[in-house]
């Protein structure tokens, strides 16, 4: 999750930098924000399908939890 949130600030501050560098070449502002708009949607459509990614993980988890945890209870009762 550490690594995911700051890929997100990385991602951002590189947006913000092509912003700056647009604006120093004398390139149009509204080029350089429609630019940056993209990008935060991109940037946001990206964190979604992580969001979506982590929730099937814990889901995972859980179920294999389960599994184990009932095939470990009819051991127990297998030797007993």
């Amino acid at each position: 999750m550490k690594k995911t949130l700051f890929k997100v600030v990385v991602s951002i501050f590189c947006a913000f930098s092509v912003v700056g560098s647009y604006s120093e070449e004398g390139m149009d502002i509204e080029k350089a924000y429609i630019d940056l708009i993209i990008k935060i949607d991109y940037l946001n459509d990206e964190i979604l399908i992580l969001k979506n990614q982590y929730k099937l993980l814990l889901d995972e988890k859980a179920i294999s939890t389960q599994e184990r945890t009932e095939s470990e209870g009819g051991l127990d009762l297998e030797v007993a």
